[in-house]
């Protein structure tokens, strides 16, 4: 989306939009599975933990995206600057983690 902006493409952003929008509905289905996955017998408080979270990140998003410009570079870069941080917290969250043995 960010490269098909500079080409004035209006057919080019909106298909990099579709893809986009398709990743995030398949991340968006899965997400709240694996969150209350993680903690079974607390599904209740990991489900409003992570309504939360996700309406705290949905509002930082939005008020950044209204102080920009209205341009098509400007939304490009945004989505580009989420697509990398969604990347490199899923590396984070792939690293292997030590495990502490207590002698």
């Amino acid at each position: 989306m960010f490269i098909a902006s500079y080409f004035a493409s209006y057919e080019l952003v909106l298909f990099s939009i579709i893809i986009f929008a398709f990743g995030s509905g398949c991340v968006l289905s899965m997400a709240p599975v694996g969150a209350l996955y993680v903690f079974p017998s607390l599904k209740g408080q990991a489900a409003a933990m992570y309504g939360s979270l996700q309406m705290l990140g949905v509002f930082v998003i939005t008020f950044i995206a209204t102080h920009l410009t209205n341009s098509i570079e400007m939304m490009a870069t945004l989505l580009s600057c989420i697509s990398i941080l969604g990347l490199i917290v899923l590396t984070m969250h792939k690293l292997p983690k030590k495990i502490k043995h207590e002698t």
